[in-house]
């Protein structure tokens, strides 16, 4: 159940980076300007972010379907009952993925308007986990395989 704590933080934690961001590019940022020369590492570590979110997204996702399969399999549950658990666990899936690739999105969006205006991967630092989300998705499955 730790990770689906992991889950619960990662939603709280999109909300607050999503209104920092907001704040941000209105000009009210929470931070002093970044040094221009941080835009590269910040970027190393969205990514490193977004694939350490895909890989918890993995394993929460494998303890919903332990949970599911698990409940699925009794034999005294009855028909609807099977299939409220397959449809609940697929609303958690949802809830899991969004959490954790929005988290890293949005702490890119607010730092992308915390660096200065002129330099060209600053706006693109929301895009950084995304590229690593997908790597991390797309090794857990090979991983599964």
């Amino acid at each position: 159940m730790k990770l689906a704590k992991i889950v619960t933080a990662s939603g709280w934690a999109a909300a607050a980076f999503g209104a920092l961001g907001f704040a941000a590019s209105v000009g009210h940022g929470a931070l002093p300007e970044l040094p221009g020369g941080a835009v590269v590492p910040l970027h190393a570590l969205l990514v490193a972010l977004g694939a350490g979110a895909a890989w918890v997204a993995a394993r929460r996702g494998e303890e919903i379907d332990r949970e599911r399969f698990e409940f699925a399999g009794d034999p005294h549950a009855t028909r609807d009952e099977v299939k409220e658990a397959h449809r609940e666990a697929e609303r958690r899936h949802r809830i899991t993925f969004t959490a954790l690739a929005a988290a890293p999105v949005l702490l890119g969006y607010w730092l992308a308007y915390e660096v200065p205006e002129g330099l060209p991967l600053g706006r693109a630092l929301p895009a950084a986990p995304l590229v690593g989300f997908g790597l991390g998705v797309l090794l857990a499955r090979l991983r599964r395989r």
